[in-house]
């Protein structure tokens, strides 16, 4: 049906006599290429154990443009299932020797949606719009039990940041929706959530208010586009400033609502005029930890049984530190 043109078929000479239809005319041997007339063809299997079956195709007059290449530069995710793993393989080894089709991959991803009976192997591999030479360092396939592993998102806090971080982010279109909303409500402040997630100024997180944002701001943007194609969480956990967005993951805040949280936590801290202070990770039993914090630190965050931050004056957090190191070592 793509080519137009039936194929032969071969080894035929004469048929036998009680193939009525066949010599009556009424029924034609395919010998030799042929001109298919319309749009529709039967294709039969029948099969020695049983298995019998009779498909009607239709073709589809749509014509690609571009050989279905998107407009965008976007990579594309590969995600695939076989009976082996060479199988799998296969199916990467058809991606990879062809220009990124969208509507092809597409078609891969129906196919692959839900789970299919006796697939015993699943893999992954990133595509883009160019021929890829190895895809070793990009796909990986593994033996499935068929078995749903729990999703759990988990929102960073302060030390997750970098500069431009969204740039990229920005090109998808969910994503990209959810920084706007974030920036219509901040615009009122004089400040635009874009700039701050594509800015290539390396210091724009000095500014603790324009850091709460970048975080928070690129995690509600994750959470919109890891939705919007079903990716819904089993558990949910934040740290720091992390834990506000746990509010927008459960649904309990609003989009507008978790920005404007962010920035006014922000501004409380900009705006406060506090000592020199410092925090620190520290890796110790909460037993022992007690016992040597001095009075004018306290412990921030209680990460797990045996890690906390402590924060204080910074000659405080400097020193105990320091002491902290020999007590280590001395034990």
């Amino acid at each position: 049906m793509e080519t137009g043109i039936i194929t032969p078929t071969i080894h035929f000479k004469n048929p036998r006599k009680n193939l009525i239809g066949v010599i009556e005319g009424r029924i034609k041997i395919v010998t030799e290429p042929t001109k298919l007339q319309g749009d529709k063809i039967c294709i039969n299997s029948f099969g020695f154990g049983g298995a019998n079956s009779h498909v009607l195709l239709k073709s589809n007059s749509k014509q690609k443009i571009n050989n279905g290449t998107p407009d965008d530069d976007l990579p594309r995710l590969v995600a695939v299932s076989g009976r082996t793993e060479e199988a799998v393989k296969t199916i990467f080894n058809d991606v990879q020797n062809r220009l990124t089709d969208a509507e092809y991959i597409s078609l891969l991803h129906h196919i692959h949606n839900y789970n299919i009976d006796g697939h015993f192997y699943r893999g992954y591999m990133m595509t883009n719009c160019k021929k890829i030479k190895s895809y070793s360092s990009i796909s990986k396939v593994k033996h499935s039990l068929h078995i749903k592993r729990p999703i759990c998102f988990i929102f960073s806090g302060l030390g997750s940041q970098w500069f431009g971080m969204s740039r990229d982010l920005m090109k998808f279109p969910v994503f990209a929706k959810a920084i706007k909303k974030c920036d219509n409500v901040l615009k009122s402040y004089g400040i635009l959530l874009t700039d701050i997630l594509t800015s290539d100024n390396k210091n724009i997180f000095d500014n603790i208010i324009k850091l709460l944002l970048g975080l928070v701001g690129l995690q509600i943007g994750i959470i919109d586009l890891l939705t919007s194609i079903s990716i819904v969480p089993d558990f949910i956990i934040g740290h720091s400033i992390g834990e506000i967005v746990c509010g927008y993951a459960d649904g309990c805040l609003t989009a507008e609502e978790t920005i404007l949280s962010a920035y006014f936590i922000g501004l409380a801290l900009y705006e406060s005029k506090i000592c020199n202070s410092s925090m620190a990770e520290i890796n110790l039993e909460f037993e022992k930890m007690k016992n040597i914090c001095p009075s004018d630190i306290d412990i921030a965050c209680y990460n797990s049984s045996s890690n906390f931050i402590v924060s204080g004056p910074t000659n405080s957090v400097n020193a105990f530190t320091s002491k902290l190191q020999v007590y280590l070592f001395a034990h």
